[in-house]
């Protein structure tokens, strides 16, 4: 197997494409996923086929993550050689797009099969046998690992509605048929951040599927991305509102680095929630928020009120426990995760946090940052 380093360099030749930086950092999780998850160190086997369904928080990176992995892996000969690696966005609507950055000739096999026989790409999710069968007509596939990635997962489920038990049962009966009439090893990879699809899938744990957790970055690796960007906030300020969340960073940055406006549409968006809630319970927010106090100050508890799913189906809350194999460890000592139960990012924390000691949804962006540059 080539290097590690190797890799990683290939891996740094991707460009984000929103952010229009190079990719930074995730070395540590790269080198689990291909160590542990894939084991490309390891011969190919069918048996070692496997589903993996990867989550985390809402834009902590895992499609610019598996993008760059993809790219990267089809980089280097030696890879190539004894892999298959392909990427399919089931969320992007023009197939050209969904298939970026796989390359030709898989992407053009991808695509024909698509147009010519599925009609839908949210079908090869459905009909992988169709698909790796195009793949073995067309190109060398026999004794080689193949590494299919599907994006927002969830978008053939909903099309489809099919439901995750079926989803689950279906592949993991399908991904050895595969592997085993081919001679080859199968990994298909799962990306999803939609929270209540996941506590579906961990009903299924145990049929030929691991669930994997991916983290917001570290904290060490903010600068590189805020100097790029020629940020004015500093490294202390952005990870005690981001908790490192890459598509929160490219908020802020939306925003023009003024945290007043970007803070105001958080609040918005809490508030929105909280009032949905205690209108449909019919429940004064007072009260709500008043519940909520001592909860804030042990999350671990949160799942306990009713509040909890409306939390969890809006990604601001997600389980962190040990269900789920870490490819990224979160924080520790942080107010904002506990040891089963997280916000996805410290802004979350602090404006439920606020609005619970001032017992009022009628909060301001001062405020949030008083109570962030008191939190420990």
């Amino acid at each position: 197997m080539p290097t590690l380093n190797q890799i990683i360099q290939a891996l740094h030749d991707y460009t984000v494409p929103d952010l229009g930086i190079k990719f930074v950092n995730r070395e540590q999780e790269t080198e689990k996923i291909l160590s542990n998850i894939i084991k490309l160190n390891q011969p190919t086997h069918p048996t070692n086929s496997l589903i993996h369904v990867i989550t985390g928080p809402w834009g902590c990176g895992k499609t610019e993550l598996f993008k760059a992995l993809t790219q990267a892996t089809n980089k280097i000969r030696e890879l190539k050689e004894r892999t298959l690696t392909l990427y399919i966005n089931l969320s992007e609507e023009e197939i050209d797009k969904a298939c970026t950055p796989t390359p030709s000739p898989t992407s053009k096999t991808i695509k024909e099969t698509t147009r010519t026989i599925l009609k839908d790409h949210l079908k090869t999710l459905l009909h992988l046998y169709t698909l790796i069968r195009a793949l073995h007509d067309r190109l060398h596939i026999k004794e080689k690992k193949i590494i299919i990635t599907f994006d927002e997962v969830t978008r053939s489920l909903e099309k489809y509605k099919i439901p995750i038990r079926d989803l689950i049962a279906g592949l993991s009966k399908k991904i050895y048929d595969i592997a085993w009439e081919y001679n080859t090893e199968i990994h298909t990879i799962l990306l999803t951040s939609e929270q209540t699809a996941i506590e579906h899938f961990s009903k299924q744990l145990g049929k030929n599927m691991t669930i994997h957790l991916l983290w917001n970055l570290q904290k060490t690796h903010i600068p590189p991305i805020l100097k790029a960007l020629k940020s004015p906030i500093d490294t202390q300020t952005a990870w005690k509102i981001t908790g490192g969340n890459p598509r929160e960073i490219y908020k802020i940055h939306l925003h023009q680095w003024n945290l007043k406006p970007y803070i105001e549409e958080q609040i918005a968006t809490h508030k929105q929630l909280l009032r949905k809630y205690t209108r449909e319970k019919r429940e004064n927010p007072t009260q709500t928020l008043t519940e909520l106090a001592p909860l804030l100050d042990n999350i671990d508890d949160l799942d306990t009120h009713p509040i909890w799913d409306t939390l969890i189906q809006n990604n601001i809350t997600i389980y962190i426990d040990a269900r789920y194999r870490k490819i990224s460890q979160p924080p520790t000592n942080t107010e904002w995760i506990g040891k089963r139960i997280a916000f996805q990012t410290p802004i979350h924390y602090h404006i439920l946090k606020t609005m619970t000691t001032r017992k009022t949804t009628d909060i301001t962006p001062q405020q949030i940052l008083l109570q962030l540059t008191s939190q420990r």
